[in-house]
């Protein structure tokens, strides 16, 4: 099952390579996500490149709809935190550095659309990838 599910997406993503490529980013990290922290951020971050780049590019742009404006006032509200914060030397914005990271990450995967077939896949990636460190601990 999981190798028909893998070879349905491949065929269905042979025209959009960087949808593809995004949806690669992203199982990668959530395989990584419970045990190794340098991959899990390298493809992180792939991750937000490639779905900042595609979104950028796509001839059709979504309109904002009211996640958005909940994704952004909740980072606004974070910055106006870090700003008045008080706390010397600067270390509040390392906190708000991860804040945003993972906030991005998850208003960007908020608009990606993924259909059903690829929410599958990813469930499917999550559950694999904590078995491993499951049967570890």
């Amino acid at each position: 099952m999981f190798l028909s599910l893998y070879k349905n997406l491949q065929r269905t993503y042979y025209k959009d390579p960087l949808k593809y490529l995004e949806l690669a980013f992203l199982s990668l990290m959530l395989l990584s996500l419970p045990s190794l922290e340098a991959p899990k951020n390298i493809f992180l971050i792939l991750f937000l490149v490639t779905s900042l780049y595609r979104q950028y590019t796509k001839k059709t742009q979504d309109p904002w709809r009211l996640w958005d404006w909940i994704f952004l006032s909740y980072i606004a509200s974070a910055f106006l935190s870090a700003i008045f914060a008080g706390i010397p030397n600067g270390a509040e914005w390392g906190g708000f550095r991860s804040f945003l990271i993972w906030i991005g990450f998850s208003w960007l995967l908020s608009r990606t659309r993924y259909e059903n077939k690829e929410i599958t896949w990813i469930m499917w990636v999550t559950i694999l990838g904590t078995l491993p460190p499951l049967a570890w601990g």
